[in-house]
């Protein structure tokens, strides 16, 4: 076996030298440029995030002022559905001023001779089916019926309430009593008079009248607007 010279033996020394070194620089190379990427990493990612929190809060800047649009509109709307409650409500007050202003100007009907020669006063020989269109009329109807023992259009000269009430004492005391009953009564009459009109509402007005005769007395009816026509609300 032949022995190595020297020579090659510190050759070869030399050379494992170098490459140690060489894979120690090349290590240490890596390194830093591992170091320089991961300063570079953070320094992305903190700019990252920095992005990320001026986009979120332009989101919410952006979404808080939409809703301030929208509530905006609502008012707007609300406003001009107020304004047009207030402008209908300013129309039915002129309305009803003028009506009862109508009303008050308007003579009270005459439907028969006036025989004690004063407004307002009916005798009962004067006294007709005048319709249902005024509370004067209504109630000249509603005599006239009882008068005649008429008792379906004193039943149809009533509200609701009346035709209840009615009906219920027809249940009571059937249909001869109450027809006994009311030509009685109104055989004690001799005339009404018309004393005083007031106007509770464009749909209800009351009227005193006096009746005259052998069951005088004084009485205040109430009178609804039912579909257009007059009804009495009480028997």
């Amino acid at each position: 076996m032949k022995r190595i010279p020297w020579l090659l033996t510190l050759l070869a020394i030399s050379a494992l030298c170098l490459v140690a070194i060489h894979h120690q620089r090349v290590s240490s190379t890596f390194t830093e440029q591992n170091l320089a990427i991961m300063r570079k990493l953070d320094v992305l990612a903190e700019e990252n995030q920095r992005l990320s929190n001026a986009l979120a809060l332009a989101n919410n800047s952006q979404s808080a002022s939409n809703e301030r649009l929208r509530e905006l509109l609502r008012l707007r709307s609300e406003v001009g559905r107020l304004r047009q409650e207030s402008n209908e409500v300013i129309d039915l007050r002129q309305q009803n001023r003028q009506l009862r202003a109508t009303l008050a100007a308007k003579p009270l009907p005459q439907p028969g001779p006036n025989a004690a020669g004063s407004p307002g006063y009916w005798p009962k020989e004067s006294w007709t089916f005048a319709g249902y269109g005024t509370p004067e009329s209504a109630l000249q109807s509603v005599l006239w019926a009882a008068a005649k023992g008429d008792l379906q259009n004193i039943l149809e000269s009533g509200t609701g309430d009346f035709r209840k009430q009615v009906e219920e004492d027809l249940q009571k005391k059937g249909e001869t009593e109450m027809t006994a009953e009311l030509t009685k009564e109104i055989g004690k009459l001799n005339s009404y008079r018309l004393l005083d009109k007031e106007i509770v509402s464009d749909n209800e007005i009351n009227l005193t009248v006096s009746m005259d005769g052998e069951h005088a007395e004084t009485n205040t009816l109430s009178f609804l607007r039912v579909a257009n026509e007059w009804k009495l609300a009480k028997p």
